[in-house]
């Protein structure tokens, strides 16, 4: 299945509003612990050896409803398995939001917030191509589709083709 990169910089980002304003939602963030998954034993290793002295951070923020986290996504600043991004990048990766709170919104709700957040950077997600849902909510939140990617055998994901996407094409900065 191909992967696609999508990205966003601060000056094409969207402001995303819940569809229920009214709803009573927090947005914490997290420090991940560092033997949570095996995603996070490796994230924690690249902080040490490189982004510790540069602001790394790896955490998890969550929307909450009523006490109840509804949705999550984990954020991590430069990581060397994605060679394409820049030092002030941020990858936002493993999104989930609960089975039965999908469709209000909370997707994009929290990806803005995670921008307004860390609002100096430039973010990027991998999208699977069959994840209509997910590519939905990015686009919601002013992310682009920008590239196709594939993985090395040792693990890092290459740029395979630049998609052309209009306005964005003509404004993205080099990753």
């Amino acid at each position: 299945m191909k992967k696609y990169l999508y990205y966003s910089y601060p000056e094409a980002r969207t402001k995303y509003l819940l569809k229920d304003p009214t709803e009573d939602l927090l947005v914490r963030k997290e420090k991940i612990p560092f033997f949570k998954n095996k995603h996070s034993i490796i994230w924690h290793i690249f902080a040490w050896i490189g982004g510790k002295n540069r602001g790394y951070q790896y955490a998890e923020y969550q929307l909450i409803k009523y006490g109840k986290v509804v949705s999550w996504a984990e954020v991590a600043t430069w990581l060397p398995a994605f060679p394409f991004m820049s030092w002030k990048g941020v990858y936002i990766g493993t999104c989930r939001t609960l089975a039965e709170e999908r469709g209000r919104g909370y997707y994009p709700y929290l990806l803005s917030k995670i921008q307004d957040d860390m609002s100096q950077k430039d973010f990027c997600m991998f999208i699977d191509e069959g994840n209509e849902a997910s590519i939905r909510g990015v686009e919601k939140a002013g992310f682009r589709p920008f590239a196709t990617l594939k993985k090395t055998k040792l693990g890092f994901y290459l740029i395979e083709e630049r998609l052309v996407d209009g306005n964005f094409a003509n404004n993205s900065k080099e990753l």
